[in-house]
């Protein structure tokens, strides 16, 4: 059987491990997503600008398939299009540009 990796060679999210120091320091999960959606790559962009040191395990990472909840998708396509705005604006965000929108 062949498996496909659908998201590319690194998948940000799946599972995480974390200093919490620098977890709550970094300003913890962004509060401002609903549903599924960019949120992990949103913290792995963070996380990189503000300079922490981000690893990946060898090997590889399997997702199962489960039904998604009400909190699994997004109202409106609007709310979907502001989830991608915050994984973009921390891909563009400067260090200090993080700082105070996370309010740290």
């Amino acid at each position: 059987m062949m498996m496909i990796a659908p998201y590319g060679t690194y998948m940000h999210g799946g599972a995480l491990l974390v200093n919490a120091k620098s977890y709550h320091a970094s300003g913890m999960e962004n509060l401002k997503f609903y549903g599924w959606g960019p949120e992990d790559t949103e913290r792995y962009e963070r996380w990189t600008n503000l300079g922490y040191r981000i690893g990946y395990a060898k090997g590889c990472l399997f997702h199962l398939s489960h039904p998604r909840d009400l909190n699994g998708t997004h109202n409106s396509n609007q709310q979907k299009m502001y989830s991608h705005y915050l994984k973009d604006t921390a891909i563009l965000s400067s260090k200090e540009d993080i700082r105070n929108q996370m309010n740290l």
